[in-house]
């Protein structure tokens, strides 16, 4: 009954935002978007698609390349630019991805929750204005929010059955990492994870994650292939120069960026949820911790303008998560009853 009425919230939400896509301005970033999804279509055309020059033109656009987040924007854009035009076929990968996030961020969460509490979690996406208004544009990270969730999910199921995966957490991860460098927040907070709750099966779970992760991210950028190293110092050098760029902030912005952005009774419920993932010793409930706590944390370290809360959508679904945790905190004292399990 859960999944069934999820199904159709994601289908009502999937066709709200498909219809609105064209209310709202293009945003300056989505040139950019929209230049590298093209670029994608255009190899795609080429005769000769492995040539290192039309590897090299294709794949890297000023510092940029058509990740395989972007690629789902040049999929809708080749079946649909010719009846929607071009921007609203662009955005149309988003309303999807945003659609399918609600049903992942449930699935997710009945890793470690109930399945009243998963389904909050879910519908919580929703709750936040800046997310929704997010979903309409042709932009990577609340595209990016789909590949994290799954890399995290793949992860947990790996935990208690087939190293399988595992595996696939890793792809997901690397597809994540090949498409924006705060990606490596998912290794990194996995590695701390299994350090923190189950040092004994970190080779046995890191290894086989970081090589098909490894191999997921050289796959998903042909323009590193001729030349790996040389690509990916020239590409470090390009982050660090926009990094520096952007240094002399507070060093709370990133943390007054998000909570500004999202309800102040969303904050209450987060506070509660960590509470909560205390108390209980939540494993799966601190991972997310870690994610969110580390992008916010990398964010401030750095000085670095987060552009309100856009630069942390992909870790909202795991702040939703906990901030349903918080809301059980609640509930279940009120009600004296396991209904919240039901």
């Amino acid at each position: 009954m859960h999944v069934i009425m999820l199904a159709i919230l994601s289908l009502a939400v999937f066709v709200v935002v498909s219809r609105s896509l064209e209310n709202h301005a293009r945003r300056a970033d989505e040139y950019i978007y929209e230049k590298t999804v093209l670029s994608f279509t255009e190899w795609l055309k080429q005769p000769e698609p492995f040539r290192r020059d039309v590897l090299d033109r294709c794949w890297n656009i000023g510092g940029e390349h058509p990740s395989v987040v972007k690629i789902t924007s040049g999929i809708t854009w080749m079946a649909c630019h010719g009846r929607m035009g071009d921007l609203k076929s662009l955005r149309l990968a988003t309303a999807i991805n945003f659609s399918l996030l609600i049903m992942l961020v449930y699935m997710f969460a009945r890793q470690f929750m109930g399945r009243a509490v998963s389904l909050v979690s879910g519908i919580m996406l929703l709750c936040i204005p800046a997310v929704t208004e997010f979903a309409h544009f042709a932009e990577i990270n609340i595209n990016l929010s789909l590949f994290w969730v799954l890399a995290v999910l793949f992860f947990l199921k790996g935990l208690r059955g087939r190293k399988a995966w595992v595996c696939l957490s890793g792809v997901m991860a690397g597809f994540s990492l090949g498409a924006k460098v705060t990606s490596l927040i998912i290794p990194i907070s996995i590695f701390i994870w299994l350090l923190l709750f189950s040092r004994k099966r970190l080779a046995e779970l890191f290894i086989p994650f970081l090589i098909t992760g490894s191999v997921a991210f050289l796959l998903s950028w042909p323009s590193l292939w001729p030349d790996p190293v040389t690509g990916l110092i020239d590409h470090a050098r390009y982050h660090m120069d926009a990094v520096a760029a952007a240094r002399g902030r507070i060093w709370h912005l990133a943390f007054s960026s998000f909570f500004s952005n999202v309800p102040i009774g969303m904050t209450v419920l987060f506070i509660l949820g960590i509470i909560k993932t205390f108390a209980d010793k939540n494993s799966s409930g601190f991972l997310c911790l870690i994610i969110i706590f580390l992008l916010l944390g990398i964010f401030s370290a750095a000085g670095i303008d987060s552009d309100g809360i856009r630069y942390f959508l992909p870790a909202i679904p795991f702040f939703c998560a906990i901030c349903a945790t918080g809301l059980e905190f609640i509930v279940k004292p009120v009600i004296k009853t396991n209904v919240i399990y039901v």
